[in-house]
């Protein structure tokens, strides 16, 4: 299978995480979509857009600045991230690593944030203020973060990345900011891996 198709369906199974995420929330819990702004709120998708790039180019900075350090964990899970994704994108278009970078964005975040962390939010904030809400966001994060098994340093990061979506999701009370942050990050560290392939082969 070339690495087109493996994008493909990589790109399928992600979005199928976003429609779980509603079925879920059609059957019990947070309906994902009531934290999206509807097409009428201007201020609420210009938020969620330019919030998120901005998230998400921050957290990809940070992120490309700590490989830059020493520490055996982080250049661990740089590794196993260039591994398992340099050989699916190496050969690839900007076009389908943005539409994997969309695709995980929505799926993921409807998912993780929106239904379970939303659901969570939804059943311990009313009993036990913004306390619950903290717990609901520390345990959605850790479910985000062992969804992540690629090594232990790896589920750290996704951990670490799903408490700074999930707070900004909820503070805001608008996911879309999550769901640009995520898509923009993992654009832009697919372009980095990209080109390291490309230097090391030219």
């Amino acid at each position: 299978m070339n690495q087109g198709k493996q994008l493909f369906f990589a790109a399928i199974f992600e979005l199928s995480l976003g429609l779980l995420a509603v079925g879920l929330g059609n059957v019990w819990g947070s309906h994902p979509n009531t934290l999206i702004p509807k097409p009428t709120d201007l201020v609420g998708l210009s938020v969620g857009v330019l919030g998120g790039l901005a998230l998400g180019m921050a957290m990809a900075i940070a992120m490309l600045c700590l490989e830059k350090l020493e520490w055996a964990w982080i250049q661990e899970t740089a590794t196993v991230a260039e591994k398992n994704l340099g050989e699916l994108i190496k050969n690839c278009g900007i076009f389908h690593m943005i539409a994997l970078s969309l695709a995980a964005g929505v799926g993921e975040e409807m998912l993780f944030r929106g239904w379970l962390q939303g659901t969570l939010v939804d059943q311990w904030q009313p009993a036990f203020g913004t306390s619950g809400a903290c717990v609901a966001i520390v345990l959605s994060s850790a479910v985000f973060g062992f969804a992540h098994p690629l090594s232990r340093g790896y589920i750290a990061v996704a951990f670490a990345l799903g408490l700074v979506l999930g707070s900004v999701a909820w503070c805001c009370d608008n996911l879309l900011i999550a769901i640009v942050a995520h898509a923009t990050y993992d654009a832009v560290l697919m372009l980095v891996f990209a080109s390291k392939w490309i230097m090391r082969t030219s």
